[in-house]
């Protein structure tokens, strides 16, 4: 498939506003110029990231892929710490594992209001496919339909006197 760099990446995931929906053309790699930095950091809450193929007339054919090739320290395909209203749907997060552990292919930390995984396949992330730490509050966290290969685990945490509520995995 064609390759593309995310270009600035940090600086379009940071100008986001609420609402905002990113679409990624299906079929397209999009890789990294860091080896040690997470792929991407989701720093507004009320978005969503989308697969081009998943649209009523798709915009490309299969998913596009964020490509972690060249890892060099344990990180994430998406950090999400704090943030709700969050959907991810159709991406394939590939290839930022760290032997011999590290990584994950979704951090997804803090206080979180309805966030969505769906559709999307995380294939060779490392230690963690999915690693959820939540806090106090966090509800409605929903992963579904999704395709999880060469990773060790989905992994959530919740510490003592944590209260997180309705989370479902199917």
């Amino acid at each position: 498939p064609p390759r593309s760099t995310l270009f600035p990446y940090t600086t379009l995931f940071r100008s986001l506003s609420s609402g905002d929906v990113i679409v990624l053309k299906g079929g397209v790699t999009w890789t990294f110029s860091s080896t040690t930095d997470d792929l991407i950091t989701i720093g507004t809450s009320g978005i969503t990231i989308q697969g081009g193929q998943r649209l009523g007339s798709p915009w490309g054919t299969g998913f596009p892929i964020l490509d972690g090739t060249g890892t060099t320290a344990s990180r994430a395909g998406l950090y999400i710490s704090g943030k709700s209203n969050i959907t991810i749907d159709g991406i394939k997060i590939y290839n930022i594992e760290l032997s011999p552990s590290g990584s994950s292919g979704i951090k997804l930390f803090g206080v979180t209001t309805n966030f969505e995984l769906k559709n999307s396949t995380l294939d060779h992330t490392g230690d963690q496919s999915l690693q959820i730490g939540t806090g106090t509050g966090s509800s409605h966290i929903l992963i579904h339909d999704n395709f999880f290969s060469n990773s060790g685990r989905l992994f959530m945490s919740v510490d003592d006197g944590i209260t997180t509520d309705d989370v479902q995995i199917y």
